[in-house]
């Protein structure tokens, strides 16, 4: 039984080495000639000789074409006004640059929560369109201020208009503002 035991595996191991081995190139590559099931022999080396070059027998020439480009005279036709060709002063090309000078602003709301800062920075946004609204974080607080203005009466008039639309509580401030040059 133990016989039996130690043989059967080395069978099994001898076997699987014996069908797992490589067949030597020499058979594989050798004559460059194989042969088949039926016991035909054919050719499985591709040699110069073995292809044989067609020559390509369709005639382009017939359906070649040159681009016919013609040159059209440039005339200086007046343009029409209705239309927009680009800038006609040079204002595109100047950049204005913000300076930081002293000025007043409006502060409107003052918290220590940044969401509801954010929110009533939005809404002072969609109601008047300002697009100088600022948002600012002093320790601990966020304050909403809108405004450049360099005189104090233009920021008393502004925060009529914010009374009116109903942000009450809101005090004219002086502050450094952004006046672009």
């Amino acid at each position: 039984m133990k016989k039996t035991v130690v043989l059967f595996p080395s069978v099994l191991v001898s076997l699987l080495i014996y069908s797992c081995a490589a067949v030597p190139t020499g058979s594989r590559y050798g004559d460059g000639k194989s042969i088949d099931t039926a016991g035909n022999s054919f050719i499985t080396e591709v040699t110069k000789e073995s292809v044989k070059a067609k020559p390509f027998a369709f005639d382009f020439s017939p359906y070649r074409s040159w681009p016919g480009i013609t040159e059209v005279p440039a005339v200086n036709q007046k343009r029409n006004s209705g239309y927009w060709y680009s800038f006609e002063d040079d204002s595109a090309k100047s950049v204005r640059v913000p300076v930081k000078s002293p000025g007043y602003r409006i502060l409107i709301h003052t918290t220590d929560e940044y969401p509801e800062a954010d929110s009533v920075r939005t809404a002072i946004y969609l109601r008047t369109n300002k697009k100088a609204v600022y948002l600012d974080f002093e320790s601990p607080f966020y304050k909403v201020k809108v405004g450049d203005y360099q005189s104090q009466r233009q920021a008393e008039d502004l925060d009529f208009q914010l009374n009116q639309l109903g942000f009450k509580n809101t005090i004219v401030i002086s502050d450094s503002i952004f006046v672009y040059k």
